[in-house]
């Protein structure tokens, strides 16, 4: 499946995820090249006023709960 057919900054099929205290990071690639291309990177939190500080590049999503 990929993701981001319409929005190029999210056109990736595969991904890695990286999960934080407070936070699930998702760095989107595509292996179809030589180099792992990332897209930008996807932070799902409810402390969105910390990581837009920190990562002003990244798409920074609100969530209220993260159920694992």
């Amino acid at each position: 499946m990929t993701f981001g057919l319409k929005n190029r900054d999210f056109l990736f099929n595969h991904c890695d995820l990286y999960l934080t205290k407070n936070a699930i990071v998702i760095l989107g690639f595509t292996k179809d090249s030589f180099f792992k291309q990332l897209s930008l990177p996807i932070i799902l939190t409810a402390e969105v006023n910390e990581f837009s500080n920190m990562f002003p590049f990244a798409y920074i999503k609100k969530t209220n709960k993260i159920s694992f």
